[in-house]
Parts: structure tokens; C-alpha cells; sequence
């Protein structure tokens, strides 16, 4: 069954440019005290599965994947995040971008994918939501 083992999440929200990591298994409860990051690990997973989503679209429009014009998809599926700097934890030290890593398995035999993405906003970076 194929599926994200772990997850890190870094500058998003609550958490900060220290992150957190997070393992993951076919049936996960997220417990905690208000304002913890429950939420912000349910969206982070969410913004990504998006970003998967527009990638599989780009790539059936074009035959190619371009990782630099594909919008993160803050607004997409009632997500509703808000823009780039709403999302973006401001603590000091924060170097300004998003960053997600997770291990995808595909089955029982198959090795594991470590995928690692940063994402960052400039005056120019209009589809970054």
C-alpha cells in the first residue's frame, strides 16, 4: 500500500525553522493540547497533496514537469490558507521559505522515496498563492 511514512515540516505556521517530524503509518490519531499543530500537520499534508495534484496536471497539459511554475495551492480545495506570508512562520532565524520533507513508500518491496521541497516567495512570484 503506498503511503508517507514521515513527514518535516519546517517554517509553516506553528512550526518553526527548527520543524518537527512527524511518523506516519496507515492509520494516524493526532492528539494534543490547542495550538499544538494538529491542524497544521493535517493542511501541510493537504498543500501538498495539492502540489502533487498540480504537478500531475501540468505534466498531462505539457508532458514535462516544471517544479518553478507550479503554484503551491494555498487556496486550492477550500484549504483556504491564506498567501505565502500568512502561512510562513515568522521566528527569528526563519530563512524565509517553506520546507517539507517526506518518505514515500510505494510497498512492502519497494525502496523508499525521501522527497525534500522548499518553497519561497519574491515580488516577482505571482502563482505562489
Amino acid at each position: 500500500m503506498a503511503a508517507i511514512t514521515s513527514l518535516k515540516i519546517q517554517n509553516f505556521r506553528i512550526f518553526d525553522q527548527e520543524g518537527s517530524t512527524f511518523d506516519l503509518a496507515p492509520l494516524t490519531f493526532l492528539t494534543g493540547c490547542n495550538s499544538s499543530g494538529k491542524s497544521s500537520i493535517v493542511k501541510a499534508l493537504i498543500l501538498l497533496s495539492n502540489f502533487a495534484k498540480n504537478l500531475r496536471v501540468q505534466y498531462n497539459n505539457t508532458g514535462d514537469f516544471n517544479l518553478t511554475n507550479t503554484p503551491l495551492g494555498l487556496q486550492a480545495n477550500n484549504l483556504q490558507l491564506g498567501d505565502f506570508s500568512s502561512v510562513l512562520n515568522h521566528s527569528k532565524g526563519n530563512d524565509g521559505c517553506l520546507h517539507f520533507s517526506y518518505t514515500y513508500k510505494h510497498s512492502f518491496n519497494t525502496p523508499q522515496l525521501n522527497v525534500e521541497l522548499t518553497f519561497n516567495s519574491n515580488d516577482q512570484d505571482f502563482s505562489n498563492d
